[in-house]
């Protein structure tokens, strides 16, 4: 009797494990195809200015669907040393919050590499300036990515 309730409270715990993957797995095909729609593209590198939270972990994955390089900044950097990582990173796009913009603003004028268009702000916030990323990635679906090929020697991330 006791073997019965093991193996159903395992069965169980799979099966909500299994719906929470295919629930992440939506979700990771709705941010990869706002990727997509921002005009991110396979071997495209954009930077993130995010303390660790839903929103970055989020785009790890559609970096992952979608074949673009992510490059995660550190959220204490200022100035000049986050200027010349953003630079020499080659980012095109950067996704940020309310606490970082500001500081981001303060040295857009040197990033010539992002365009207009492409500074994200996330966390549901507004700024003049920047397109919002939950805007972005809400009115996308949640269909999978297609026509993205990845092999082991494409680049994920730099750090």
């Amino acid at each position: 009797m006791s073997a019965f309730f093991f193996y159903s409270d395992i069965l169980n715990i799979g099966v909500r494990a299994a719906a929470r993957l295919k629930g992440r797995n939506r979700i990771s095909e709705r941010r990869a195809n706002a990727l997509a729609g921002a005009g991110i593209r396979k071997g495209d590198r954009f930077a993130t200015v995010l303390a660790n939270s839903l929103e970055l972990l989020e785009l790890y994955w559609a970096a992952a669907k979608t074949g673009a390089v992510i490059v995660p900044l550190p959220t204490l950097l200022r100035g000049p040393g986050l200027s010349s990582l953003l630079s020499d990173s080659g980012s095109t796009a950067v996704v940020a919050n309310a606490a970082t913009a500001p500081v981001l603003d303060e040295i857009r004028g040197e990033l010539t590499g992002i365009s207009e268009g492409r500074w994200f702000l996330a966390g549901g916030d507004t700024r003049q300036g920047w397109a919002s990323w939950d805007r972005a990635r809400e009115k996308t679906e949640d269909a999978p990515t297609r026509g993205v090929e990845i092999g082991p020697d494409d680049p994920y991330n730099i750090i």
